[in-house]
């Protein structure tokens, strides 16, 4: 049985998401439920930093920039960790929510990253992960997220 992540995703869900393309309304169930749970305690702009990081890398996939997309793909994991600590440190009410985020990001991230060496496929991947983690932060702001 897969593990759960938080309490919205097991990890073989997860792995549908990043890994399959008609795995779309998967992804919007997810979203949502991660979004709603979000939204109680997270301020949008504690998420926004890591969303615009994880663009800002999706457009060097875009662009055919792989391995620096890899690389700050790798690096986008311990900007999340901090982040989700700082959140955590600040407030108390907040750091379960950060701590769900980051969880499932990272998990996300690491499947991604499982098939370095076929470019395409971490590739499509990675854009799977952006559109997932656009669909968070949309959901997060549509079940009234503050900023």
């Amino acid at each position: 049985m897969p593990q759960a992540i938080g309490k919205a995703v097991s990890e073989g869900e997860l792995r549908r998401i990043i890994c399959e393309p008609l795995a779309g309304d998967l992804l919007v169930k997810v979203a949502n439920e991660i979004g709603d749970q979000l939204s109680k305690t997270l301020k949008a702009s504690q998420i926004r930093a890591i969303f615009d990081e994880a663009q800002r890398i999706g457009a060097l996939f875009r662009i055919g920039k792989f391995e620096e997309a890899v690389r700050r793909a790798y690096l986008l994991d311990p900007k999340i960790a901090y982040r989700a600590k700082r959140v955590t440190e600040r407030d108390k009410k907040a750091g379960g929510a950060a701590e769900l985020i980051a969880e499932v990001l990272v998990k996300a991230l690491r499947i991604v990253l499982e098939k370095k060496d076929d470019r395409d496929e971490v590739r499509a991947r990675y854009l799977r992960f952006l559109e997932f983690f656009e669909a968070i932060v949309a959901y997060h702001k549509a079940h009234g997220g503050k900023d």
